[in-house]
């Protein structure tokens, strides 16, 4: 950057702060909706942050004899890089990531000899960005990748757009599948729209049984941890409703219900590209195999737990059973649910309450 050019960006952010101050002075217009207002002061102290911080980098960098930059992270120490300027003065400014060569720094935050987190472009110029870790004794490491910079775009799930800050910038997905061949959402706009999905998928496999009741969806801690960390859900199956015994088919007698007690549980979940749908009983339980119904329990060729003999092991011991399978697409958690559902029924461990 050059002195004029920071010169022109000391006198933006000091006109920035500035606005802010008056701005927070006069309050909020009338006219104004008070959530617009804040994001618009949001706006600007964010704005004021991201100069600021460049500010701050661009003089330390005139601090070094021959205008050299700071070496970052394991690369030459600011000491060599003072030796080198003075021996050749026409040398071009450069900067060292942990020993590789980079073009120009956007952004980052912590010290500048040795930042937390900063976007970057590499020496063949594209955007990175780079962040630190430790190893469990401590020691830290240092990880890249390529991001795309969403900035000037809009989030296709809530309309809003990306701020000028290392947090902003690398919170966003890219919908492959989008109609317009490639768009970008924030990343917890798309965790919060799987997260919905994935409950009605689940809602609507148990009323697709037409028996089963349960005691509706609990979030729980995903069980896997893959590529989005989207919560399971968890429900306790507290009867069911016998559509097959003869009374159901009898207008002027109520169907018969049963009910559990202890509540076997149902734990359904994402796991990378697959669900995870576990069914699990505090006591053994026979598996009904010469069923229709659980037939694709034991034909389909899948990650599953699923014992055709008299009882199934769990992790309740001897003293429980538990039926577990993978599911490749949303018809096959239905299906696999109203094969639970036939389990359930024949399990013969509920009792008729009507």
């Amino acid at each position: 950057m050059s002195d004029k050019r920071l010169e022109i960006t000391r006198d933006a952010c000091l006109g920035l702060e500035n606005a802010l101050a008056k701005t927070e002075k006069m309050g909020c217009p009338e006219n104004v909706h008070p959530l617009i207002f804040e994001a618009e002061k949001d706006g600007l102290r964010s704005e004021i942050k991201r100069l600021k911080a460049l500010i701050k980098y661009e003089e330390r960098r005139r601090e070094m004899d021959g205008g050299v930059k700071f070496s970052l992270g394991k690369g030459k120490t600011a000491e060599e890089q003072k030796k080198e300027a003075k021996e050749d003065k026409n040398k071009p400014v450069k900067i060292f990531l942990h020993g590789r060569e980079i073009k120009d720094i956007i952004m980052f935050d912590g010290p500048v000899t040795d930042p937390d987190r900063m976007i970057y472009i590499d020496e063949f110029g594209q955007q990175a960005y780079m962040k630190k870790e430790f190893y469990s004794d401590g020691t830290p490491q240092y990880v890249s990748t390529f991001i795309h910079d969403p900035r000037g775009e809009t989030c296709c799930f809530c309309g809003r757009g990306w701020e000028d800050s290392i947090k902003s910038i690398t919170d966003y997905y890219h919908l492959n599948t989008a109609p317009k061949g490639r768009e970008h959402a924030h990343m917890e706009c798309w965790l919060n729209y799987l997260r919905r999905t994935d409950a009605s998928l689940f809602h609507e496999a148990l009323a697709a049984t037409r028996c089963l009741i349960w005691s509706g969806l609990e979030e729980i801690k995903n069980q896997y941890g893959g590529a989005w960390n989207t919560p399971w859900y968890k429900t306790s199956i507290t009867g069911f409703v016998d559509r097959s015994h003869p009374d159901a088919k009898d207008y002027n007698k109520p169907t018969p219900r049963y009910a559990f007690d202890p509540k076997p549980e149902l734990i359904m979940g994402a796991r990378k590209r697959v669900y995870s749908l576990t069914l699990k009983f505090p006591q053994p339980v026979p598996f009904p195999k010469d069923e229709e119904a659980v037939k694709p329990l034991i034909e389909d060729d899948v990650t599953k737990s699923i014992d055709d003999n008299d009882y199934s092991p769990g992790e309740y011991g001897d003293e429980g059973s538990e039926f577990m399978i993978h599911a490749w697409n949303d018809d096959k958690v239905k299906e696999y649910i109203k094969a639970f559902a036939c389990i359930l029924i024949k399990s013969g461990i509920a009792k008729r309450t009507e």
